[in-house]
């Protein structure tokens, strides 16, 4: 049965980081290892013949998030896969490590299952911050960009030897070795801003440096605070727009502050994967590792559908807020699309050092997007009503059958690649 420590209230984490600590400084990583390294488990062939193991899995959300529900289902997923021998114990928020020391955590054996975010460590992921300015290259139709997005980054990073290279230095196992979050930022402001007049001046809050030159290219002014800060700096006028999506402006109660919404195509967040720590990783036997593989596809959906879900709820929830929602002139549109062919005809020279031919590397990802956005619609048919969110949630019709998508990417993307 899949464990949970600290649920309901937001833990502050102090027993969880002493125990890491004390793992890490004093007992040694090998002390660490969660039950995968115990018993007979390296040559079992049968579940009959496992010993039960249970991996540790932090969350970066509490229980009921979209997030967290995503490593639930995944967890329950793994566990009914494993005839109940292989569990899931969640440590909500940072109630074992802090977001930020997630890498060295699963790579001490500390955290044996994650979702990893580069953008927490940037320095450790030099590839993948160069590629992440490029998240903007998906379609703008609702459903369809988020499907295509993840797909095309999940088949792409998966055939980059020099981007798995990366983890394996950083001692992860990529199940999933990076898809898309997110699939485009916009802007929740406290008064309209649809042109480049209105945008003038405007502070905002940014998430990262991507976002921070995307909206300075249309004259506002980037702002850097930290997540607990950003309600209040909204409310007390210290920003005056916030750079995000909608189900993070649900979740965060943004959406109380801000009115006014436009569905810019801001940069999306591609800049995350499932991992396992290499350290648990050699400990478990093959039968282990196959499920974990196998069964990431429900972690996959499951995120997927929350976010989905979150855009519908912000959509139908926020109007009866009085959430209002626009879109941008052609004078927006247009100094933002400048800004992308700029960072795209840049992109080659400014490629790290662990980037072999950088030109092959992007032309790589551009081709998956391609490709994906002719199977999203063509070969599986996904054509959502209406050209924004706003307009797709109004429409009612927002139930979507995610099954197809998921056959199709276990197929041509992941089949390829299980552990054998």
């Amino acid at each position: 049965m899949t464990k949970a420590s600290a649920p309901g209230q937001r833990p502050r984490g102090r027993r969880g980081r002493l125990v890491a600590a004390l793992c890490a400084s004093v007992l040694g990583a090998s002390a660490c290892i969660s039950s995968a390294s115990g018993g007979g488990n390296a040559s079992a062939t049968s579940f009959a013949e496992l010993d039960p193991i249970v991996l540790r899995v932090p969350t970066l959300y509490g229980p009921g998030h979209y997030q967290t529900r995503a490593l639930e289902e995944y967890g329950a997923a793994v566990e009914k896969a494993s005839d109940g021998k292989v569990s899931f114990e969640f440590f909500y928020l940072d109630s074992l490590v802090e977001p930020a020391d997630t890498t060295k955590a699963l790579a001490d054996g500390i955290v044996d299952v994650s979702l990893v975010v580069p953008g927490y460590t940037p320095s450790d992921f030099p590839i993948d911050v160069w590629t992440s300015d490029l998240a903007f290259q998906s379609s703008s139709r609702p459903v369809v960009g988020a499907l295509q997005s993840t797909a095309a980054v999940l088949d792409w990073s998966f055939n980059q030897p020099e981007m798995l290279a990366e983890y394996d230095r950083l001692g992860l196992v990529p199940l999933l070795p990076r898809f898309t979050g997110h699939v485009s930022y916009n802007l929740l402001c406290t008064k309209p801003v649809t042109s480049l007049r209105e945008a003038r001046g405007m502070r905002g809050r940014v998430g990262g440096p991507n976002w921070a030159k995307e909206i300075e290219a249309l004259g506002m002014t980037s702002v850097s605070l930290a997540g607990g800060e950003i309600y209040e700096g909204f409310q007390r006028g210290i920003i005056d727009c916030y750079v995000g999506s909608g189900p993070d402006m649900v979740a965060t109660g943004l959406w109380d502050v801000g009115k006014h919404y436009t569905e810019l195509g801001l940069s999306g967040w591609s800049s995350g994967g499932l991992m396992v720590g290499k350290t648990t990783w050699e400990r478990l036997p093959l039968i282990v590792r196959q499920v974990l593989f196998d069964q990431s596809t429900v972690y996959l959906e499951s995120w997927h559908r929350g976010w989905i879900e979150g855009m519908r709820e912000f959509v139908v929830q926020g109007q009866k807020r009085g959430v209002q929602f626009h879109e941008p002139d052609e004078s927006m549109r247009g100094a933002l699309e400048k800004f992308h062919q700029r960072v795209l005809g840049t992109a080659q020279r400014r490629a790290p050092e662990g980037v072999s031919a950088p030109g092959e590397f992007l032309d790589a990802y551009s081709a998956a997007h391609d490709r994906w956005l002719g199977i999203v619609t063509g070969e599986l048919g996904y054509e959502p009503r209406g050209t924004t969110w706003a307009e797709w949630a109004r429409g009612g019709d927002t139930e979507i059958d995610l099954g197809p998508w998921i056959e199709r990417i276990r197929e041509r993307i992941l089949a390829p690649h299980r552990p054998q």
